[in-house]
């Protein structure tokens, strides 16, 4: 397990939202440190991934595969931490979170994902 000092959670929050109201992303607010406005990127101990828009919409495929890279390369540079990924993708049909699960392919081995993001990758056919 990691050590609580350096566990990052990271969450799937709403672009346009004033502050975390529900899910991971209140989870994220109420323990790791998330701040109300923040809708993507580090803060305390705490990183996040806009994945809906204000009407619980998700976001573009290109918009989420930006943060995500953005955020694989932050952890990328951080190897001290270890980055538990919740899951993200709650609010995805099963080919949508399908294609998201495939942007983690690239993430280090300080990325934890939960255990339906591990569970939608094995699942996914390599060459």
């Amino acid at each position: 397990m990691a050590d609580q000092s350096t566990l990052i959670y990271v969450f799937g929050a709403t672009l346009e939202a004033i502050e975390h109201a529900s899910g991971c992303a209140l989870f994220a607010a109420r323990f790791y440190g998330a701040r109300h406005g923040l809708n993507e990127g580090f803060n305390d101990r705490s990183y996040a991934i806009p994945i809906l828009d204000i009407d619980g919409n998700l976001i573009e495929f290109d918009r989420v595969w930006r943060s995500v890279n953005t955020f694989i390369e932050f952890s990328r540079e951080r190897p001290q931490y270890t980055f538990f990924v919740a899951d993200i993708l709650a609010a995805a049909t099963t080919e949508q979170a399908r294609a998201f699960v495939k942007l983690f392919g690239r993430a280090p081995k300080n990325c934890l994902l939960c255990d339906e993001l591990i569970t939608l990758k094995s699942e996914i056919p390599t060459c």
